[in-house]
């Protein structure tokens, strides 16, 4: 009876080793790198697209969320991704812009009007084409989330015009059309980390930095500068993008959950930024910071000439993929 009885218990613990091994056989883990704090809205996003892919797929597939760029600088990430070193990345258009560059268009100051427009964007011919260059240069779009319209702080002064900016050291994002953007406006372009940005600012590295809301409030701007001022001069989409080739090698019904995930969380950040922002900024009213409008046809003006700038060194196909923006 006794050995009847352990060959029962041996049995009974062998069947459950095999279900444990055959679900951990089973379980796919993917890597999601992004550049922002947990307190920023790429965090919580992220959480939900993981939360939405492992309902999605029967909880087969765990994304693993490596915020505040843990895995490395954002166009490092970003080429990491191509490379397939890294399955993931939420990036920034003009990131994917510094290696294809119709990512570029996007980044235009001005190109997108206001959220409406930006909501027309997603599954537009425009998008399309956008995507299927992305597959050429081996990586997939899962979804293009949103960062939002940029705006300017500093310590200095109030920016009402462009000729406010002349001689100010601005922290950008490390990409050639944002440097050529604030050129045009006699500023000095200084490309920083986000992660060395703070510091920067702290100590007087640079005079101020553009950025949405969202940033200036979760990365604690208010603390090291006074005035924002709302010139909302460029957008920024934040593709969540993956490697093609770690795409590819998923089972149909995985890569749907994953492209299905991708857009639902694309919606609801969208919507969620577009009703956040001026909650935003007065929240950082609250917390010291002087808020401005500026003069806004002066501002679009004086960078009108980066698109004939950018149509005479690109071509025909860059200005016609921006006029298909232009147009939605």
């Amino acid at each position: 009876m006794k050995a009847r009885h352990v060959s029962l218990l041996l049995a009974v613990a062998l069947f459950s080793l095999v279900l444990v091994s055959g679900s951990f056989a089973a379980e796919i883990e993917l890597n999601l790198g992004h550049a922002a704090s947990v307190s920023h809205h790429y965090h919580t996003s992220s959480e939900l697209f993981a939360k939405l892919v492992e309902e999605g797929t029967g909880g087969k597939v765990k994304i693993n969320i490596f915020p505040a760029n843990q895995l490395g600088s954002l166009p490092d990430m970003t080429e990491s991704v191509r490379l397939g070193t890294q399955d993931m990345v939420l990036t920034a258009a003009p990131i994917i812009g510094n290696i294809i560059p119709e990512f570029e268009a996007l980044y235009l100051p001005y190109l997108f009007r206001d959220y409406a427009h930006v909501t027309a964007f997603d599954g537009s011919d425009a998008a399309k084409k956008l995507e299927d260059i992305l597959q050429e240069h081996g990586m997939v779009l899962l979804g293009w989330w949103e960062n939002g319209f940029r705006v300017i702080t500093n310590n200095h002064k109030p920016i009402v015009t462009p000729a406010d900016m002349a001689g100010m050291k601005l922290r950008i994002g490390e990409s050639k059309m944002a440097v050529n953007t604030f050129t045009l406006l006699n500023v000095n372009p200084t490309p920083i980390t986000m992660s060395e940005l703070f510091t920067a600012l702290q100590l007087g590295t640079v005079d101020g930095q553009e950025n949405p809301t969202g940033r200036a409030l979760s990365g604690k701007y208010y603390e090291v500068q006074k005035y924002l001022s709302l010139t909302r001069h460029q957008h920024v989409y934040e593709p969540l993008v993956m490697n093609k080739a770690k795409f590819d090698s998923l089972a149909p019904e995985i890569r749907a959950a994953l492209l299905d995930a991708g857009k639902k969380v694309a919606e609801i950040d969208r919507k969620s930024v577009s009703e956040t922002e001026a909650g935003e900024i007065e929240e950082l009213k609250a917390k010291g910071m002087e808020i401005n409008e500026v003069d806004l046809p002066a501002f679009q003006e004086a960078m009108r000439p980066l698109y004939d700038q950018y149509e005479k060194e690109r071509g025909e196909k860059w200005a016609e993929l921006v006029r298909m923006i232009q147009n939605l």
